[in-house]
């Protein structure tokens, strides 16, 4: 049985957590830097709770610092691992800052939101793995594949970008939408009107043809039009409409 423990008690520990407890290859534990909360998630998933100080001796064949990636460096140098396999859960985070906390490190990263509070269906979230050795990653996958169908090599800058990647088709589109949201509000129309538009722009996303698809306003130099939308937007409206707009245009006058 493979003996695996979680450091941290936010969104990626409660999530990894409640999709590992029930997995009857793994032996599961909690340690966090606060020990109430620690305790409490450890309560929560049903494992036992291992103190700081007690990670060292206790036997771990995977230690993941599911925590903020500005924690993961100064976390990791605060242990003195000979045996455990140190991993951290981050895509932009290079893998070699854990080594001042192990000899055997490596990343389990899962490309996928994490809240807490909300279940998460990894069975089809890619597992991007690294490690720097053959015997770490060989058990990274074993874990990797309790809970996906999709697992994954690879190095650290190639997840840096599709890390930054993901902050451009999950997170800065959900600002966008938010602002879309807002707009709709402010004038008194629904914003379910928009929900077949939203589905197919995510059709298209997923075809890898974007620039090839793009239309509006900014790409035909409409600017009637560009200049009517800006009428009715905030000036902090404004400004990433002119900037998008901008972009679009730049960017299709170079394609051309």
């Amino acid at each position: 049985m493979m003996k695996v423990g979680i450091y941290g008690n936010g969104n990626a520990a409660w999530t990894l957590g409640q999709a590992l407890k029930s997995k009857s290859e793994i032996q599961l534990s909690v340690s966090a830097r606060d020990p109430e909360k620690g305790s409490a998630l450890a309560n929560e998933l049903g494992v036992d709770f291992i103190p700081e100080s007690e990670v060292e001796t206790s036997g771990l064949d995977v230690l993941i610092l599911a925590i903020s990636d500005g924690a993961i460096a100064p976390t990791a140098a605060s242990f003195d691992l000979v045996d455990t396999l140190l991993v951290h859960t981050s895509g932009p985070t290079p893998m070699d800052v854990l080594y001042n906390g192990s000899e055997k490190v490596g990343v389990f990263y899962p490309l996928q939101t994490m809240s807490k509070g909300k279940d998460t269906d990894f069975s089809q979230v890619p597992f991007l793995l690294e490690s720097d050795t053959e015997d770490g990653l060989t058990l990274l996958k074993k874990l990797a594949t309790l809970l996906s169908s999709d697992i994954r090599e690879m190095s650290s800058v190639k997840r840096l970008a599709l890390h930054a990647s993901a902050v451009f088709v999950n997170n800065f589109t959900n600002h966008i939408n938010a602002i879309a949201t807002d707009i709709c509000a402010k004038y008194n129309v629904p914003f379910d009107l928009l929900h077949p538009l939203i589905d197919k722009t995510a059709e298209v996303a997923k075809s890898g043809q974007a620039s090839e698809s793009q239309t509006g306003p900014a790409v035909r130099k409409d600017r009637i039009t560009m200049m009517a939308h800006q009428s009715i937007l905030s000036p902090s409206e404004n400004e990433i409409y002119r900037l998008l707009s901008e972009h679009i245009q730049n960017r299709h006058e170079t394609e051309l």
